[in-house]
């Protein structure tokens, strides 16, 4: 949950903070393996994607593991 709360943005501190404060205790290792894969991308990239401003994740990013784009979509909500 930290790792979320501490962000480069504010906007993405609020987003990512609130997400993982609500949904992190009921995650799979799996999940949150996926999770930390979002977080370790670069702030502007997460916040065009998850605010839909910008372009969608590289289909690379998206295939690297099976849980990201669930878990891009269920953030997308979550704004």
């Amino acid at each position: 949950v930290w790792h979320s709360t501490k962000r480069g943005t504010v906007e993405n501190e609020l987003i990512l903070g609130s997400y993982a404060k609500s949904k992190l205790d009921n995650f799979s290792e799996d999940e949150l393996n996926a999770f930390d894969m979002i977080l370790q991308e670069s702030d502007p990239d997460i916040f065009k994607w998850l605010t839909k401003k910008g372009e969608e994740p590289p289909a690379e990013f998206l295939s690297s593991h099976p849980s990201i784009p669930l878990l891009i979509s269920d953030l997308r909500e979550h704004v």
